[in-house]
Protein backbone atom coordinates (compact mmCIF):
# COMPACT_ATOMS: atom_id res chain seq x y z
CA UNK A 1 0.00 0.00 0.00
CA UNK A 2 1.66 3.38 -0.89
CA UNK A 3 1.08 5.87 2.03
CA UNK A 4 2.91 8.81 3.45
CA UNK A 5 5.27 6.05 5.23
CA UNK A 6 6.71 4.88 1.85
CA UNK A 7 6.84 8.83 0.33
CA UNK A 8 9.07 9.06 3.75
CA UNK A 9 11.36 6.26 2.43
CA UNK A 10 12.01 7.24 -1.00
CA UNK A 11 12.59 11.31 0.70
CA UNK A 12 9.21 12.36 -1.79
CA UNK A 13 6.70 14.81 -0.69
CA UNK A 14 3.29 13.34 0.00
CA UNK A 15 0.58 13.35 -1.71
CA UNK A 16 2.98 13.28 -4.61
CA UNK A 17 2.94 17.21 -6.83
CA UNK A 18 0.78 16.23 -10.01
CA UNK A 19 2.33 17.99 -12.38
CA UNK A 20 5.69 15.80 -11.73
CA UNK A 21 3.19 12.64 -11.75
CA UNK A 22 0.89 13.56 -15.06
CA UNK A 23 3.73 15.01 -17.58
CA UNK A 24 6.89 13.75 -16.49
CA UNK A 25 7.58 9.69 -16.83
CA UNK A 26 10.02 8.24 -14.05
CA UNK A 27 13.19 6.88 -15.68
CA UNK A 28 14.24 3.17 -15.27
CA UNK A 29 16.94 4.07 -13.11
CA UNK A 30 14.64 5.99 -11.03
CA UNK A 31 12.20 3.01 -10.89
CA UNK A 32 14.65 0.71 -9.87
CA UNK A 33 16.48 3.01 -7.56
CA UNK A 34 12.63 3.27 -5.77
CA UNK A 35 12.35 -0.55 -5.79
CA UNK A 36 15.84 -1.03 -4.14
CA UNK A 37 14.77 1.57 -1.41
CA UNK A 38 11.59 -0.56 -0.87
CA UNK A 39 13.37 -3.44 -0.37
CA UNK A 40 16.29 -2.68 1.60
CA UNK A 41 18.99 -3.82 -1.15
CA UNK A 42 21.04 -1.66 -3.21
CA UNK A 43 19.41 -0.36 -6.81
CA UNK A 44 20.50 -3.16 -9.46
CA UNK A 45 21.68 -1.33 -12.55
CA UNK A 46 24.02 -3.86 -14.52
CA UNK A 47 21.38 -4.45 -17.20
CA UNK A 48 20.82 -0.78 -17.76
CA UNK A 49 22.59 0.26 -20.30
CA UNK A 50 22.94 3.88 -21.14
CA UNK A 51 23.30 4.92 -25.18
CA UNK A 52 26.59 6.34 -26.50
CA UNK A 53 27.06 8.73 -29.14
CA UNK A 54 29.90 7.66 -31.62
CA UNK A 55 31.15 8.65 -34.72
CA UNK A 56 33.07 6.08 -36.79
CA UNK A 57 35.68 6.72 -39.14
CA UNK A 58 36.17 4.03 -42.37
CA UNK A 59 40.24 4.08 -43.69
CA UNK A 60 40.64 2.05 -46.40
CA UNK A 61 44.14 0.57 -48.44
CA UNK A 62 43.78 -1.63 -51.96
CA UNK A 63 46.27 -4.03 -49.78
CA UNK A 64 44.08 -4.20 -46.74
CA UNK A 65 40.76 -4.59 -45.42
CA UNK A 66 39.04 -1.24 -43.84
CA UNK A 67 39.82 0.43 -40.61
CA UNK A 68 36.79 1.76 -38.31
CA UNK A 69 37.86 3.72 -35.83
CA UNK A 70 35.18 4.50 -33.62
CA UNK A 71 35.02 7.93 -31.53
CA UNK A 72 33.02 8.52 -28.55
CA UNK A 73 31.65 11.87 -29.08
CA UNK A 74 31.93 14.58 -25.69
CA UNK A 75 28.64 15.76 -23.88
CA UNK A 76 29.28 19.09 -24.93
CA UNK A 77 26.81 21.58 -26.45
CA UNK A 78 29.74 22.31 -29.89
CA UNK A 79 29.99 18.18 -29.98
CA UNK A 80 26.52 17.49 -29.99
CA UNK A 81 25.41 20.33 -32.47
CA UNK A 82 28.97 18.64 -34.83
CA UNK A 83 27.40 15.09 -34.31
CA UNK A 84 24.11 17.15 -35.87
CA UNK A 85 26.29 18.06 -38.60
CA UNK A 86 27.57 14.73 -38.99
CA UNK A 87 23.88 13.82 -39.61
CA UNK A 88 23.15 15.94 -42.22
CA UNK A 89 25.67 14.96 -44.35
CA UNK A 90 24.74 11.40 -44.28
CA UNK A 91 21.15 12.12 -44.98
CA UNK A 92 22.29 13.80 -47.72
CA UNK A 93 24.42 12.01 -49.00
CA UNK A 94 27.76 14.47 -49.25
CA UNK A 95 30.75 12.35 -49.66
CA UNK A 96 34.31 12.82 -48.30
CA UNK A 97 36.19 15.21 -51.02
CA UNK A 98 39.92 14.87 -50.31
CA UNK A 99 40.25 10.81 -49.34
CA UNK A 100 44.11 11.63 -49.15
CA UNK A 101 44.12 13.91 -46.30
CA UNK A 102 46.78 12.53 -44.11
CA UNK A 103 49.79 14.25 -42.90
CA UNK A 104 52.87 12.59 -40.99
CA UNK A 105 51.98 9.01 -41.05
CA UNK A 106 54.13 6.25 -41.62
CA UNK A 107 54.07 4.66 -45.27
CA UNK A 108 53.46 7.89 -47.08
CA UNK A 109 54.49 7.55 -50.39
CA UNK A 110 54.84 11.59 -51.13
CA UNK A 111 57.72 13.38 -51.03
CA UNK A 112 58.73 16.98 -50.24
CA UNK A 113 59.81 17.04 -54.44
CA UNK A 114 56.89 15.11 -55.62
CA UNK A 115 54.16 17.43 -53.93
CA UNK A 116 56.16 20.53 -55.06
CA UNK A 117 55.56 18.92 -58.91
CA UNK A 118 51.74 18.83 -58.15
CA UNK A 119 52.38 22.64 -56.69
CA UNK A 120 53.64 23.38 -60.25
CA UNK A 121 51.00 21.55 -62.22
CA UNK A 122 48.23 23.21 -60.04
CA UNK A 123 49.37 26.64 -60.88
CA UNK A 124 50.05 25.56 -64.65
CA UNK A 125 46.18 24.95 -64.82
CA UNK A 126 45.31 28.24 -62.97
CA UNK A 127 48.10 30.20 -65.25
CA UNK A 128 46.42 28.29 -68.63
CA UNK A 129 43.03 29.25 -67.86
CA UNK A 130 44.24 33.37 -66.73
CA UNK A 131 47.74 34.18 -67.75
CA UNK A 132 50.35 35.05 -65.03
CA UNK A 133 48.24 34.83 -61.82
CA UNK A 134 50.22 33.14 -60.28
CA UNK A 135 53.23 34.69 -60.63
CA UNK A 136 56.28 33.10 -62.82
CA UNK A 137 59.44 33.89 -60.07
CA UNK A 138 57.37 31.24 -57.69
CA UNK A 139 57.43 28.98 -61.24
CA UNK A 140 60.98 29.19 -62.73
CA UNK A 141 61.90 27.65 -65.50
CA UNK A 142 60.98 24.17 -65.99
CA UNK A 143 59.45 22.63 -69.30
CA UNK A 144 55.84 21.15 -68.69
CA UNK A 145 53.86 19.85 -71.47
CA UNK A 146 50.01 21.06 -70.98
CA UNK A 147 48.90 17.60 -71.08
CA UNK A 148 51.73 16.97 -68.29
CA UNK A 149 50.30 20.06 -66.09
CA UNK A 150 46.30 18.81 -67.12
CA UNK A 151 47.08 15.18 -65.95
CA UNK A 152 43.98 14.08 -64.26
CA UNK A 153 41.94 17.21 -64.89
CA UNK A 154 40.90 15.91 -68.71
CA UNK A 155 37.06 14.76 -68.65
CA UNK A 156 35.40 11.45 -69.87
CA UNK A 157 33.43 13.84 -72.02
CA UNK A 158 35.99 15.79 -74.38
CA UNK A 159 39.53 15.96 -74.77
CA UNK A 160 41.43 18.79 -72.87
CA UNK A 161 39.92 22.87 -74.49
CA UNK A 162 37.53 20.87 -76.37
CA UNK A 163 33.90 20.91 -75.62
CA UNK A 164 32.29 18.86 -72.35
CA UNK A 165 35.03 20.28 -70.25
CA UNK A 166 34.22 23.34 -69.08
CA UNK A 167 36.84 25.09 -70.74
CA UNK A 168 36.38 27.53 -73.91
CA UNK A 169 38.03 26.13 -77.24
CA UNK A 170 41.77 27.29 -77.54
CA UNK A 171 41.56 28.63 -73.08
CA UNK A 172 44.02 25.38 -72.96
CA UNK A 173 46.96 26.05 -74.98
CA UNK A 174 49.25 23.08 -76.66
CA UNK A 175 52.02 24.05 -76.43
CA UNK A 176 54.67 23.75 -73.47
CA UNK A 177 54.77 25.66 -70.23
CA UNK A 178 57.60 27.07 -68.33
CA UNK A 179 57.88 25.29 -64.75
CA UNK A 180 60.71 24.86 -62.43
CA UNK A 181 63.24 22.14 -62.66
CA UNK A 182 61.96 19.54 -60.11
CA UNK A 183 63.88 16.27 -59.29
CA UNK A 184 61.55 14.14 -58.44
CA UNK A 185 63.16 11.08 -57.55
CA UNK A 186 65.41 12.84 -55.18
CA UNK A 187 63.83 12.65 -51.59
CA UNK A 188 64.17 15.31 -49.11
CA UNK A 189 67.56 14.76 -47.12
CA UNK A 190 66.42 14.26 -43.73
CA UNK A 191 68.58 17.50 -42.40
CA UNK A 192 67.03 19.40 -45.31
CA UNK A 193 65.03 22.01 -42.78
CA UNK A 194 65.37 25.28 -45.20
CA UNK A 195 63.60 24.47 -47.73
CA UNK A 196 61.38 22.02 -49.59
CA UNK A 197 62.24 19.73 -52.40
CA UNK A 198 62.12 21.93 -55.52
CA UNK A 199 63.42 25.32 -53.72
CA UNK A 200 60.01 26.00 -51.59
CA UNK A 201 60.82 27.26 -48.06
CA UNK A 202 58.47 28.62 -45.94
CA UNK A 203 58.76 32.26 -47.15
CA UNK A 204 57.99 31.00 -51.08
CA UNK A 205 54.79 28.90 -49.80
CA UNK A 206 53.22 32.35 -47.52
CA UNK A 207 53.64 34.07 -50.95
CA UNK A 208 51.80 31.12 -53.22
CA UNK A 209 49.14 30.82 -50.52
CA UNK A 210 48.29 34.99 -50.78
CA UNK A 211 48.23 34.53 -54.65
CA UNK A 212 45.68 31.37 -53.30
CA UNK A 213 43.78 33.68 -51.12
CA UNK A 214 43.24 36.59 -53.57
CA UNK A 215 41.87 34.64 -56.62
CA UNK A 216 39.97 32.56 -54.01
CA UNK A 217 38.11 35.09 -51.89
CA UNK A 218 36.13 33.90 -48.87
CA UNK A 219 33.17 31.31 -48.72
CA UNK A 220 30.65 34.33 -48.57
CA UNK A 221 32.10 36.45 -50.84
CA UNK A 222 34.28 34.68 -54.19
CA UNK A 223 36.80 36.36 -55.70
CA UNK A 224 36.11 37.37 -59.80
CA UNK A 225 38.86 34.75 -60.72
CA UNK A 226 37.14 32.06 -58.49
CA UNK A 227 33.35 32.89 -59.57
CA UNK A 228 34.04 33.06 -63.37
CA UNK A 229 36.19 30.03 -63.43
CA UNK A 230 35.05 27.05 -65.08
CA UNK A 231 34.74 23.74 -62.36
CA UNK A 232 38.30 22.23 -62.87
CA UNK A 233 39.83 25.60 -62.30
CA UNK A 234 38.30 25.94 -59.26
CA UNK A 235 39.32 22.51 -58.27
CA UNK A 236 43.25 23.10 -59.56
CA UNK A 237 43.16 26.38 -57.12
CA UNK A 238 41.85 24.01 -54.09
CA UNK A 239 44.43 21.96 -54.81
CA UNK A 240 47.00 23.95 -54.73
CA UNK A 241 46.25 25.54 -51.46
CA UNK A 242 46.24 21.82 -49.87
CA UNK A 243 49.66 20.71 -51.50
CA UNK A 244 51.00 24.16 -50.16
CA UNK A 245 49.43 22.74 -46.54
CA UNK A 246 50.95 19.31 -47.20
CA UNK A 247 54.56 21.09 -47.88
CA UNK A 248 54.29 23.42 -44.65
CA UNK A 249 53.74 20.23 -42.66
CA UNK A 250 56.10 18.08 -44.45
CA UNK A 251 58.53 21.05 -43.60
CA UNK A 252 57.73 21.35 -39.98
CA UNK A 253 57.88 17.48 -39.54
CA UNK A 254 61.29 17.55 -40.55
CA UNK A 255 62.09 20.05 -38.23
CA UNK A 256 60.49 18.06 -35.15
CA UNK A 257 63.12 15.23 -36.43
CA UNK A 258 66.08 17.26 -36.91
CA UNK A 259 65.12 18.00 -33.36
CA UNK A 260 64.74 14.56 -32.23
CA UNK A 261 61.00 14.69 -31.69
CA UNK A 262 58.18 12.84 -32.97
CA UNK A 263 56.20 13.27 -35.40
CA UNK A 264 52.63 14.75 -34.80
CA UNK A 265 50.14 12.74 -37.39
CA UNK A 266 46.92 14.35 -38.35
CA UNK A 267 44.08 13.75 -40.84
CA UNK A 268 41.71 15.97 -42.16
CA UNK A 269 37.87 14.62 -42.79
CA UNK A 270 36.90 17.36 -45.17
CA UNK A 271 33.47 16.76 -46.79
CA UNK A 272 32.08 17.83 -50.07
CA UNK A 273 31.75 21.75 -50.20
CA UNK A 274 27.64 21.24 -50.55
CA UNK A 275 28.24 20.38 -47.17
CA UNK A 276 26.38 22.81 -44.73
CA UNK A 277 28.30 25.34 -42.61
CA UNK A 278 26.81 26.96 -39.32
CA UNK A 279 28.04 29.30 -36.81
CA UNK A 280 30.00 28.75 -33.82
CA UNK A 281 28.12 30.23 -30.81
CA UNK A 282 29.51 32.50 -27.94
CA UNK A 283 29.45 29.60 -25.62
CA UNK A 284 31.42 27.47 -27.62
CA UNK A 285 34.31 29.36 -27.69
CA UNK A 286 35.60 28.26 -24.04
CA UNK A 287 36.41 25.15 -25.51
CA UNK A 288 39.33 26.52 -28.07
CA UNK A 289 42.40 25.01 -27.01
CA UNK A 290 45.94 24.71 -27.76
CA UNK A 291 46.52 21.19 -25.99
CA UNK A 292 46.48 18.68 -28.82
CA UNK A 293 45.19 14.76 -27.34
CA UNK A 294 46.43 11.97 -28.99
CA UNK A 295 43.66 10.11 -30.89
CA UNK A 296 41.26 13.34 -30.34
CA UNK A 297 39.02 14.65 -32.97
CA UNK A 298 38.56 18.14 -33.41
CA UNK A 299 36.44 20.51 -35.56
CA UNK A 300 37.87 21.54 -38.70
CA UNK A 301 38.86 25.13 -39.55
CA UNK A 302 36.24 25.55 -42.07
CA UNK A 303 37.52 28.64 -43.16
CA UNK A 304 39.23 30.77 -46.58
CA UNK A 305 42.08 32.07 -44.93
CA UNK A 306 44.19 31.57 -41.82
CA UNK A 307 44.08 32.13 -37.72
CA UNK A 308 46.26 34.12 -35.81
CA UNK A 309 47.73 30.60 -34.52
CA UNK A 310 48.86 29.30 -37.94
CA UNK A 311 49.89 33.04 -38.86
CA UNK A 312 52.68 33.04 -36.26
CA UNK A 313 52.90 29.04 -36.69
CA UNK A 314 54.52 30.29 -40.38
CA UNK A 315 55.59 33.32 -39.70
CA UNK A 316 53.38 34.77 -42.72
CA UNK A 317 54.10 38.53 -43.33
CA UNK A 318 52.10 37.60 -46.50
CA UNK A 319 48.68 37.10 -45.57
CA UNK A 320 46.39 40.19 -45.85
CA UNK A 321 44.51 41.76 -43.16
CA UNK A 322 41.75 40.52 -44.58
CA UNK A 323 42.42 36.66 -45.26
CA UNK A 324 43.21 36.74 -40.79
CA UNK A 325 39.91 35.01 -40.49
CA UNK A 326 39.87 33.45 -36.41
CA UNK A 327 37.16 30.49 -36.66
CA UNK A 328 33.74 31.34 -36.13
CA UNK A 329 32.10 28.87 -38.45
CA UNK A 330 31.47 24.75 -37.70
CA UNK A 331 31.07 22.07 -40.11
CA UNK A 332 31.06 18.25 -40.11
CA UNK A 333 34.26 18.47 -41.42
CA UNK A 334 36.82 17.47 -38.74
CA UNK A 335 40.78 16.64 -38.13
CA UNK A 336 41.73 13.75 -35.87
CA UNK A 337 45.22 14.52 -34.26
CA UNK A 338 47.64 11.47 -33.52
CA UNK A 339 50.71 12.93 -32.12
CA UNK A 340 52.01 12.93 -28.83
CA UNK A 341 49.58 14.76 -26.42
CA UNK A 342 50.77 17.83 -25.14
CA UNK A 343 51.37 18.34 -21.45
CA UNK A 344 49.89 21.56 -19.73
CA UNK A 345 53.62 23.28 -19.54
CA UNK A 346 53.92 22.93 -23.04
CA UNK A 347 50.44 24.29 -23.86
CA UNK A 348 51.68 27.49 -21.74
CA UNK A 349 54.87 27.49 -22.99
CA UNK A 350 53.16 27.85 -26.76
CA UNK A 351 50.73 30.58 -25.51
CA UNK A 352 53.25 32.17 -23.91
CA UNK A 353 55.34 32.80 -27.27
CA UNK A 354 52.48 33.19 -28.89
CA UNK A 355 51.44 36.15 -27.14
CA UNK A 356 55.23 37.90 -27.31
CA UNK A 357 54.68 37.68 -31.26
CA UNK A 358 51.35 39.05 -30.94
CA UNK A 359 52.32 42.04 -28.80
CA UNK A 360 55.82 42.73 -30.13
CA UNK A 361 54.19 44.49 -33.65
CA UNK A 362 52.09 47.70 -32.47
CA UNK A 363 49.46 46.91 -35.03
CA UNK A 364 48.45 44.08 -34.66
CA UNK A 365 48.12 44.45 -31.05
CA UNK A 366 45.74 46.96 -31.50
CA UNK A 367 43.80 45.00 -33.89
CA UNK A 368 43.30 42.10 -31.62
CA UNK A 369 43.39 43.87 -28.18
CA UNK A 370 40.06 42.83 -26.56
CA UNK A 371 39.29 40.15 -29.52
CA UNK A 372 37.94 37.09 -29.49
CA UNK A 373 41.53 35.20 -30.91
CA UNK A 374 39.81 31.88 -31.04
CA UNK A 375 43.15 29.34 -30.67
CA UNK A 376 43.61 26.45 -30.88
CA UNK A 377 41.00 23.77 -32.06
CA UNK A 378 37.35 22.78 -30.54
CA UNK A 379 37.36 18.82 -29.65
CA UNK A 380 34.74 16.90 -30.14
CA UNK A 381 35.24 13.36 -29.77
CA UNK A 382 38.03 10.88 -28.65
CA UNK A 383 39.23 7.41 -29.90
CA UNK A 384 37.91 4.75 -28.20
CA UNK A 385 40.54 2.72 -27.06
CA UNK A 386 37.90 -0.18 -26.47
CA UNK A 387 37.14 -0.83 -30.32
CA UNK A 388 38.07 -3.65 -31.61
CA UNK A 389 40.57 -1.88 -34.65
CA UNK A 390 43.13 -0.82 -31.79
CA UNK A 391 42.39 -2.63 -28.41
CA UNK A 392 45.30 -3.58 -26.77
CA UNK A 393 47.63 -1.38 -29.04
CA UNK A 394 49.87 1.35 -28.06
CA UNK A 395 50.05 4.68 -29.54
CA UNK A 396 52.72 4.22 -31.61
CA UNK A 397 51.06 0.53 -33.21
CA UNK A 398 47.86 2.84 -33.45
CA UNK A 399 49.88 5.41 -35.53
CA UNK A 400 51.79 2.25 -37.57
CA UNK A 401 48.22 0.81 -37.83
CA UNK A 402 47.08 4.22 -39.69
CA UNK A 403 49.84 5.11 -41.74
CA UNK A 404 48.93 1.41 -43.68
CA UNK A 405 45.03 2.69 -44.64
CA UNK A 406 46.01 6.10 -46.81
CA UNK A 407 42.68 6.93 -47.90
CA UNK A 408 39.59 8.26 -45.70
CA UNK A 409 36.59 6.47 -47.00
CA UNK A 410 34.08 8.10 -44.90
CA UNK A 411 33.05 9.19 -41.07
CA UNK A 412 28.91 8.19 -39.96
CA UNK A 413 27.27 9.30 -36.90
CA UNK A 414 26.45 6.17 -34.74
CA UNK A 415 24.72 5.30 -31.43
CA UNK A 416 25.54 2.29 -29.45
CA UNK A 417 24.17 0.63 -26.00
CA UNK A 418 26.52 -0.49 -23.97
Amino acid sequence: VWDESCAASLSMPWPPPLVGWAYRPLRVDEVLHAIARLGGAPPRRAWVRTPTSRATLTLCSPSAVPLPLEFLVHETPVARRWLAQLRVVERRRIGVKYPDRLYGFPHDPRTPCTVSLQVRQAAAVLNTWREGVVPEHLLGRRRVHVAEAFDGWATATGPLGGEGNGCREGVVPDHPLELDEVHVAKPLDDGDTGSLGGGYGQAELNQLHKVFEDLRGSIESPAPFFASAPPRVREALEELNLHIHRLEDMHRQAQRRARGQPATPRLTVAFEHTRPRVPLRDCDLQHFTVRMRFGTLYLNYCVVGKHLLELWQDDDDECGEANVRPQRMMSADAQAFFGPSMSDEEASLRLADFFDWLRADPDRRQRWAGKELCLGRIPVASLDRRCAAVRGLSDEQVVELIGRHQCICSMTATRRWW
